[in-house]
C-alpha cells in the first residue's frame, strides 16, 4: 500500500511530498486522529522568499499555484518528444 509520494529532492528549490499522516502516527502507536492527509512543500533560496511573499498576500492560493506550476504529469509518449530515458 503507497503511503507517501515525493516530487524533486531536497536539494532542488522545491521539494513536495504527499502521505497518509494517519498512517505515520498509527506506525508509532499513537492514538487513532482519523483521516489525515498532509502536504508538505520545502522550498529553498529565492523560491522560499517568493512563496513567502506570495502566501502573505494570496494565502493558500498560493501554495495551490505554486503546486501546479511545478507539478507537470505526462503520459508516456505524450508530446511528440521521446524522453523514454526519464521512465527507467
Amino acid at each position: 500500500v503507497l503511503e507517501g509520494i515525493q516530487f524533486g529532492s531536497r536539494e532542488s528549490y522545491e521539494f513536495t511530498r504527499m502521505y497518509n499522516k494517519r498512517h505515520e502516527r498509527l506506525q508509532k502507536g499513537e492514538p487513532d486522529p482519523g483521516v489525515w492527509n498532509r502536504c508538505e512543500i520545502q522550498t529553498n533560496d529565492e523560491k522560499a522568499q517568493v512563496l513567502a511573499e506570495a502566501f502573505g498576500r494570496y494565502g493558500y492560493l498560493a501554495i495551490a499555484g505554486s503546486l501546479a506550476a511545478s507539478l507537470d504529469f505526462k503520459e508516456r509518449g505524450s508530446g511528440g518528444v521521446d524522453h523514454a530515458y526519464r521512465w527507467e
